[in-house]
């Protein structure tokens, strides 16, 4: 009875040596893909902590601009020694807003005499 009940299995073709190289080269897209992918977000992660490190540091030389532990001219020679033009360009022209004109030096120096 149970002879009479199975059911013959069907035949798989085997696959011919252009289909297996089609199947093959379809699979090694797929993984290129993958990796390219994994390699994309390991780059933009890696670019991201650098920018964040880079804005941190540059705060970080402001405040101390700012609150005169670190003078401009100082400042100015740290960034014209490890930074390239554009990006000396762009820091000078920020570090030159933190440098009070000649105005405010004038108001911040007469309020402390008159404190005296």
């Amino acid at each position: 009875m149970d002879d009479e009940e199975q059911v013959p299995k069907a035949r798989i073709p085997k696959e011919t040596p252009d289909e297996k190289i089609v199947r093959l080269q379809q699979e090694r897209d797929q993984l290129n893909n993958r990796i390219r992918k994994i390699s994309s977000k390991k780059t933009e992660a890696a670019r991201k902590a650098r920018n964040r490190y880079l804005i941190q540091f540059g705060i970080a030389v402001e405040m101390a601009v700012k609150n005169g532990t670190m003078s401009i001219s100082d400042a100015s020679g740290l960034l014209t020694r490890h930074l390239s033009e554009r990006g000396q360009g762009i820091a000078l022209a920020a570090l030159k807003s933190l440098t009070p004109s000649p105005r405010e030096r004038q108001a911040v120096s007469g309020s402390r005499s008159s404190r005296t």
